[in-house]
C-alpha cells in the first residue's frame, strides 16, 4: 500500500540572494531557520550567490554542505554596489548562473520557494510559475520595488501575517492565486547584549527605543513632539528617546534624544534589548517583526491606539499598552517611572504570550501543510492527466430507437397507435407513417419532466453554491432560513469578545488594590500581575 501523501517525500529549492552572510536581511534569515530546522520528508536545496556580509569575503562558488543543508552558490552579478553597500541594496543582485541551473532542472524539485521580492527571485519566478509559492515579506521590505513585477508570476504566496496578506492584495492581482497565512513566521532571538550597546553609545540611563523607518508619515513627528513636551514637564527624569535607523527628517537637537545607525542587525537587537519600552507610534503598523522582538526580548510596547491590530495584541497578551493622545502617553510614562516592576512584568507576559503562539513545532507544521499543498511533481510525472480525461460515460439510450418500433408496427398499426406511452421510457413516442424516424427528440424526451426537476428540487435544497441557478419564484422559501443563520452569526464574535473579559476583571483588582488607579480603564485590562 503506497505511504500518504503527507509523510511522502517532498524536493524544495529555496531561492535567496544571500546564505550564511552576517547582516543577513529577514527573508535571508528565514530561509536559513527553514533549512536547517527542516522537518522529515523535505529534501531541501539552497541555491543562492556568493555574496556576504559588509564586512565579509565572498563564499566560494560551488556545492556545499552548510550544517547539513545542500548549498549551491553561484557568481553574483555585476550590478555597482548590490552586495557591498547596505543589506537593503541585496535585493538588486542578479545571477544568471543561477537561473540557468532551475532552468535546467525542472524535474529535480517539486517546489521552488522564493524568499523576498530580490531581483533574483523576480527572475526566477518567470522560469517555472506553477511550481513556484513567493514569501514576498512586504511588510518587511519597505525599499522593494512596487513594480518588480514578482507578483505577476507565482502561482501561490505563503504571508506572515494577516496584515501583509490584506497589503498585498490591496496592491496587486493576486485574488485567484493560492494563498496561505503562516502567523508565527518571526523569528524570535532570545537574548540581546544590552550592555554592549550601551558601551558603544555611551548611554547610561533609561530609555525608549523607536525602531523602523524614519521617516515622515510614520508616527515619528508625534512621538518626538510627546517626548520633548514629557521632557519638558518631567526635567528631572533621565528618560532619553532612541532612534534606529538613518533618519529622513529633522529630528530635534536635545541631548536626551539620540539617532543609532546599527551596523547590522545583531546591533539593532542589542539596542532593542536595553530598552524599558519599545514605541510603535506608527497609525497603520501591524503585528510583525518591529512587535515581535521586543515580546521575545521581554521588551513591553507602547504603540498608537489606532493601529488597532497591535492595541488588540497589547490587550491580549498583557505585553503592552497604548495611546490615543498626549494626556495617554504622558500617563503611561509616569505609571512606568512610578512603579519600576510595571514594564518587567509587562514584558515577562509578552515573551511568554508570543511563545505561546509561534514556537517553531507550529510554525513548521504549517509550513510543512502549505508547501506540500502547493508542490506539484515533475512534468515528466504529468503523464496520467489524457487518461482522466477519457473516462466520459456515454450517456445511455432512454428509449428504444424509432426504426425499432416502424419494424414492429405494420402502417396501419401505425396509424391507429401512432401515440402511445412507452411504460419503460415514460414518454410518448410519436411516428408518423411514410415520414423518417425523429431520431434526435426521443433521447431528450427521457430527461425527466419539468415537474418531477421542480419537485426534486424542492425535496432537496441545492447548496449556498448553486443558489443563483434556482428561479427566482422558488428561491424564496430556500433563503427563508437565511434570517436565523443571519441572527446566529454574531454568537461566534461573542465567543471572540470573551478574551477581553479580563479587561474588567483587571478594572475591578486594580480598583481593590488601589494600584494604578490614575490608568484609564482600557490601560487597566492591559497590565498583567
Amino acid at each position: 500500500m503506497a505511504a500518504p501523501r503527507e509523510r511522502s517525500e517532498v524536493r524544495l529549492v529555496f531561492v535567496t540572494p544571500r546564505f550564511g552572510a552576517g547582516d543577513a536581511t529577514r527573508p535571508e534569515l528565514l530561509a536559513a531557520e527553514l533549512a536547517g530546522r527542516a522537518p522529515g520528508g523535505w529534501r531541501t536545496t539552497v541555491v543562492t550567490t556568493t555574496a556576504a556580509g559588509t564586512s565579509e569575503e565572498t563564499f566560494r562558488e560551488g556545492e556545499f554542505q552548510d550544517q547539513g543543508v545542500r548549498v549551491v552558490r553561484f557568481p553574483a552579478g555585476d550590478t555597482p554596489g548590490a552586495e557591498t553597500q547596505r543589506p537593503a541594496r541585496t535585493g538588486q543582485l542578479t545571477s544568471p548562473g543561477l537561473l540557468q541551473y532551475l532552468r535546467d532542472r525542472p524535474g529535480d524539485y517539486d517546489l521552488v520557494v522564493l524568499f523576498g521580492s530580490s531581483s533574483v527571485c523576480a527572475e526566477a519566478a518567470k522560469l517555472d510559475p506553477g511550481r513556484t509559492v513567493l514569501l514576498p515579506f512586504t511588510d518587511e521590505e519597505a525599499d522593494s520595488p512596487r513594480e518588480s513585477g514578482i507578483f505577476e508570476h507565482p502561482a501561490a504566496f505563503v504571508f506572515g501575517s494577516e496584515a501583509e496578506e490584506i497589503l498585498v492584495l490591496k496592491r496587486y492581482q493576486v485574488h485567484r492565486r493560492m494563498r496561505e497565512t503562516v502567523a508565527g513566521t518571526l523569528l524570535l532571538p532570545r537574548t540581546a547584549d544590552a550592555a554592549a550597546f550601551r558601551r558603544r553609545t555611551g548611554l547610561t540611563g533609561p530609555y525608549l527605543l523607536a525602531a523602523g523607518p524614519l521617516e515622515p508619515g510614520r508616527g515619528i513627528e508625534e512621538l518626538l513632539r510627546f517626548f520633548s513636551t514629557f521632557k519638558d514637564r518631567h526635567p528631572d527624569t533621565a528618560l532619553e528617546l532612541v532612534l534606529v535607523g538613518p533618519a529622513a527628517l529633522k529630528i530635534p537637537d536635545r541631548p536626551d534624544i539620540r539617532v543609532v545607525d546599527p551596523a547590522g542587525p545583531r546591533e539593532r537587537l542589542d539596542a532593542v534589548g536595553g530598552a524599558v519600552v519599545a514605541v510603535i507610534p506608527e497609525r497603520l503598523a501591524a503585528f510583525s517583526t518591529t512587535a515581535a522582538e521586543p515580546f521575545s526580548l521581554g521588551v513591553p510596547i507602547l504603540v498608537n491606539a489606532s493601529a488597532t491590530e497591535l492595541a488588540r495584541e497589547c490587550r491580549a497578551s498583557g505585553g503592552g499598552l497604548y495611546y490615543q493622545n498626549y494626556d495617554e502617553f504622558e500617563l503611561i510614562l509616569e505609571l512606568g517611572l512610578r512603579d519600576p516592576s510595571l514594564f518587567p512584568r509587562m514584558g515577562a507576559a509578552g515573551r511568554e504570550f508570543l511563545e505561546s503562539r509561534h514556537d517553531w513545532d507550529s510554525v513548521l507544521a504549517r509550513y510543512d501543510r502549505a508547501f506540500r499543498s502547493f508542490a506539484r511533481p515533475s512534468r515528466g510525472a504529468a503523464g496520467p492527466l489524457p487518461a482522466v480525461e477519457a473516462v466520459s460515460p456515454p450517456e445511455p439510450p432512454a428509449v428504444p430507437s424509432p426504426a425499432d418500433a416502424v419494424e414492429t408496427a405494420g402502417p396501419e398499426a401505425a396509424g391507429e397507435d401512432s401515440a402511445e406511452t412507452d411504460p419503460e421510457a415514460g414518454a410518448e413516442v410519436v411516428v408518423e407513417p411514410g415520414e423518417p424516424e425523429p431520431a434526435v427528440p426521443e433521447p431528450e424526451i427521457a430527461a425527466a419532466s419539468p415537474e418531477e426537476a421542480i419537485g426534486e428540487a424542492a425535496a432537496d435544497p441545492p447548496p449556498d453554491e448553486a443558489s443563483d441557478d434556482v428561479p427566482e419564484t422558488e428561491a424564496a422559501p430556500e433563503t427563508e432560513p437565511e434570517p436565523e443563520a443571519a441572527e446566529e452569526a454574531p454568537a461566534p464574535s461573542a465567543e471572540a469578545a470573551e478574551p477581553s473579559e479580563p479587561v474588567g476583571a483587571g478594572e475591578e483588582d486594580e480598583a481593590d488594590s488601589g494600584e494604578d488607579s490614575d490608568l484609564p480603564s482600557f490601560f487597566r485590562g492591559s497590565i498583567r500581575d
